[in-house]
Protein backbone atom coordinates (compact mmCIF):
# COMPACT_ATOMS: atom_id res chain seq x y z
CA UNK A 1 0.00 0.00 0.00
CA UNK A 2 1.43 3.31 -0.93
CA UNK A 3 0.13 6.36 0.33
CA UNK A 4 -3.85 6.06 -0.49
CA UNK A 5 -5.14 5.32 3.31
CA UNK A 6 -8.69 6.08 3.20
CA UNK A 7 -11.08 3.33 5.16
CA UNK A 8 -11.82 1.40 2.23
CA UNK A 9 -8.56 1.26 0.39
CA UNK A 10 -6.81 -0.17 3.61
CA UNK A 11 -9.89 -2.67 3.97
CA UNK A 12 -9.28 -3.76 0.57
CA UNK A 13 -6.28 -4.06 0.46
CA UNK A 14 -6.00 -6.47 3.74
CA UNK A 15 -9.04 -8.55 1.97
CA UNK A 16 -7.14 -8.85 -0.88
CA UNK A 17 -4.14 -10.31 0.74
CA UNK A 18 -5.95 -12.58 2.81
CA UNK A 19 -7.73 -14.08 -0.29
CA UNK A 20 -4.01 -14.24 -2.03
CA UNK A 21 -2.51 -15.70 1.38
CA UNK A 22 -5.60 -17.97 1.63
CA UNK A 23 -5.65 -17.03 5.26
CA UNK A 24 -7.77 -15.80 7.96
CA UNK A 25 -5.58 -12.91 9.34
CA UNK A 26 -2.36 -11.42 8.84
CA UNK A 27 0.18 -11.60 11.72
CA UNK A 28 1.67 -8.04 10.70
CA UNK A 29 0.37 -5.49 8.27
CA UNK A 30 3.06 -2.83 7.12
CA UNK A 31 1.26 0.31 6.16
CA UNK A 32 4.26 1.86 3.77
CA UNK A 33 4.31 5.22 3.15
CA UNK A 34 2.78 8.08 4.59
CA UNK A 35 -0.70 9.61 3.20
CA UNK A 36 -0.32 13.42 3.23
CA UNK A 37 -4.61 13.94 2.79
CA UNK A 38 -5.72 11.43 5.59
CA UNK A 39 -5.68 12.52 8.89
CA UNK A 40 -3.69 9.72 10.93
CA UNK A 41 -6.21 9.45 13.20
CA UNK A 42 -8.48 7.76 10.56
CA UNK A 43 -5.78 5.51 9.33
CA UNK A 44 -5.75 4.08 12.56
CA UNK A 45 -9.15 3.56 13.20
CA UNK A 46 -9.05 1.85 10.29
CA UNK A 47 -6.10 -0.41 11.52
CA UNK A 48 -7.64 -1.11 15.04
CA UNK A 49 -11.06 -2.07 13.90
CA UNK A 50 -9.45 -4.74 11.35
CA UNK A 51 -7.46 -5.73 14.61
CA UNK A 52 -10.48 -5.96 16.49
CA UNK A 53 -12.33 -7.83 13.50
CA UNK A 54 -9.20 -10.32 13.81
CA UNK A 55 -8.60 -9.78 9.86
CA UNK A 56 -4.86 -8.44 10.96
CA UNK A 57 -3.33 -8.47 14.09
CA UNK A 58 -0.48 -6.15 14.45
CA UNK A 59 0.27 -3.23 11.96
CA UNK A 60 3.51 -1.84 11.61
CA UNK A 61 4.80 1.72 9.68
CA UNK A 62 6.99 1.25 7.66
CA UNK A 63 9.04 4.58 5.60
CA UNK A 64 7.39 6.64 8.22
CA UNK A 65 9.60 9.51 9.75
CA UNK A 66 10.28 8.82 13.25
CA UNK A 67 8.24 12.11 14.68
CA UNK A 68 5.52 10.31 12.45
CA UNK A 69 5.49 7.02 13.94
CA UNK A 70 5.80 9.06 17.89
CA UNK A 71 3.28 10.82 16.78
CA UNK A 72 1.21 7.58 15.94
CA UNK A 73 1.87 5.98 19.07
CA UNK A 74 0.37 9.15 20.77
CA UNK A 75 -2.65 9.50 19.07
CA UNK A 76 -3.40 5.68 19.62
CA UNK A 77 -3.11 6.57 23.33
CA UNK A 78 -5.03 9.45 23.47
CA UNK A 79 -7.73 7.55 21.19
CA UNK A 80 -7.58 4.36 23.03
CA UNK A 81 -6.85 2.51 19.59
CA UNK A 82 -4.39 -0.54 19.22
CA UNK A 83 -1.06 1.66 18.57
CA UNK A 84 1.84 0.21 15.97
CA UNK A 85 3.93 -2.24 16.81
CA UNK A 86 7.15 -2.00 14.74
CA UNK A 87 8.84 0.52 12.12
CA UNK A 88 10.49 0.26 9.38
CA UNK A 89 12.50 2.70 7.69
CA UNK A 90 15.54 3.45 6.09
CA UNK A 91 18.82 5.20 7.16
CA UNK A 92 21.20 6.99 4.91
CA UNK A 93 23.07 4.33 4.37
CA UNK A 94 20.52 2.46 2.97
CA UNK A 95 19.42 5.01 0.85
CA UNK A 96 23.04 5.84 -0.51
CA UNK A 97 23.47 2.41 -1.25
CA UNK A 98 19.92 2.14 -3.02
CA UNK A 99 20.99 5.22 -5.02
CA UNK A 100 24.29 3.60 -5.81
CA UNK A 101 22.98 0.33 -7.09
CA UNK A 102 20.34 2.28 -9.47
CA UNK A 103 23.94 3.94 -10.50
CA UNK A 104 25.64 1.16 -11.24
CA UNK A 105 22.66 -0.83 -13.07
CA UNK A 106 21.94 1.84 -15.50
CA UNK A 107 25.43 1.83 -16.60
CA UNK A 108 25.35 -1.52 -17.02
CA UNK A 109 21.94 -1.21 -18.77
CA UNK A 110 19.97 -3.36 -16.39
CA UNK A 111 17.11 -1.51 -13.91
CA UNK A 112 17.76 -1.80 -10.19
CA UNK A 113 15.38 -4.60 -9.59
CA UNK A 114 17.03 -7.13 -12.02
CA UNK A 115 20.63 -6.16 -10.72
CA UNK A 116 19.76 -6.62 -7.09
CA UNK A 117 17.87 -9.79 -7.52
CA UNK A 118 19.96 -11.31 -10.12
CA UNK A 119 22.70 -10.24 -7.28
CA UNK A 120 21.27 -11.86 -4.58
CA UNK A 121 20.34 -15.30 -6.99
CA UNK A 122 23.96 -15.49 -7.35
CA UNK A 123 25.19 -15.84 -3.59
CA UNK A 124 25.76 -19.25 -2.68
CA UNK A 125 23.80 -19.26 0.54
CA UNK A 126 20.60 -18.13 -1.29
CA UNK A 127 18.34 -20.88 -2.60
CA UNK A 128 15.07 -18.92 -3.52
CA UNK A 129 14.44 -14.73 -3.70
CA UNK A 130 11.00 -14.08 -2.53
CA UNK A 131 9.34 -11.02 -4.63
CA UNK A 132 5.84 -9.39 -4.41
CA UNK A 133 4.54 -8.36 -7.65
CA UNK A 134 1.15 -6.72 -7.28
CA UNK A 135 0.50 -6.90 -10.98
CA UNK A 136 1.13 -9.52 -14.08
CA UNK A 137 3.31 -6.96 -15.20
CA UNK A 138 5.45 -6.83 -12.13
CA UNK A 139 5.80 -10.35 -11.92
CA UNK A 140 7.31 -10.39 -15.95
CA UNK A 141 9.70 -8.07 -14.78
CA UNK A 142 11.26 -9.29 -11.88
CA UNK A 143 11.03 -12.53 -13.54
CA UNK A 144 13.48 -11.31 -15.92
CA UNK A 145 16.03 -10.79 -13.68
CA UNK A 146 16.49 -14.62 -13.53
CA UNK A 147 18.19 -14.49 -16.83
CA UNK A 148 20.58 -11.72 -16.08
CA UNK A 149 24.02 -13.23 -15.84
CA UNK A 150 26.25 -10.37 -13.51
CA UNK A 151 29.80 -10.90 -14.63
CA UNK A 152 32.19 -11.72 -11.79
CA UNK A 153 33.01 -7.69 -11.82
CA UNK A 154 29.72 -6.91 -10.94
CA UNK A 155 29.18 -9.18 -8.52
CA UNK A 156 32.14 -8.13 -6.59
CA UNK A 157 31.25 -4.45 -6.72
CA UNK A 158 27.98 -5.58 -5.54
CA UNK A 159 28.98 -7.35 -2.85
CA UNK A 160 31.50 -5.09 -1.81
CA UNK A 161 28.74 -2.61 -1.35
CA UNK A 162 26.65 -4.87 0.18
CA UNK A 163 29.15 -5.58 3.45
CA UNK A 164 30.73 -1.68 3.60
CA UNK A 165 28.46 0.58 5.10
CA UNK A 166 28.56 0.36 9.16
CA UNK A 167 25.14 1.24 9.53
CA UNK A 168 24.48 -2.50 8.53
CA UNK A 169 26.44 -4.19 10.76
CA UNK A 170 23.56 -4.24 13.43
CA UNK A 171 21.82 -6.63 10.96
CA UNK A 172 24.50 -9.19 11.56
CA UNK A 173 24.22 -9.69 15.31
CA UNK A 174 27.57 -7.97 16.15
CA UNK A 175 25.58 -5.62 18.65
CA UNK A 176 25.86 -1.83 18.65
CA UNK A 177 29.01 -0.56 17.32
CA UNK A 178 31.74 -0.02 20.41
CA UNK A 179 32.39 3.79 21.28
CA UNK A 180 35.90 4.81 20.89
CA UNK A 181 37.85 7.30 22.67
CA UNK A 182 36.46 9.62 25.38
CA UNK A 183 33.19 8.00 24.58
CA UNK A 184 34.42 4.54 25.61
CA UNK A 185 34.59 5.27 29.51
CA UNK A 186 31.90 2.90 31.04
Amino acid sequence: MTGDCHARHIIDQVETSLRRLQTDYIDLYYAHDVDPHTRPEQTLAVYDDLIRQGKIRYVGLSNHPAWRVVRALWIADDHRLQAPVAAQGFSDAEVSLAREVGRLSRGWGLNAYQVALAWLLSRPAVASVIIRPETVTELRENASAAEVQLAADQLEVLTALAIEPPAFHHRAGDGPLKPTGLDARV
